[in-house]
């Protein structure tokens, strides 16, 4: 069974969406649900951790990390 190293933070942005482009990786966390606070979804990348408006983002995705 593989194990779970982590949740990759996927977003596509309503600019991107209109532009054509595919969806960014844009941040990591240890759990599957996104932590939605105040109308921002919180992104952590590295040490730092940001908000991204809701109102910005197209769609998203919480996608498991697994060894290879």
């Amino acid at each position: 069974m593989k194990a779970i190293n982590g949740f990759k933070v996927v977003v596509l942005l309503h600019e991107g969406h209109e532009a054509g482009l595919p969806p960014e990786e844009l941040g990591w966390q240890n759990h599957q649900d996104p932590e939605i606070k105040d109308g921002f979804l919180i992104i952590r990348k590295g040490l730092n951790t940001y908000g991204l408006p809701l109102s910005r983002i197209h769609s998203f995705s919480i996608e498991a990390v697994t060894d290879e």
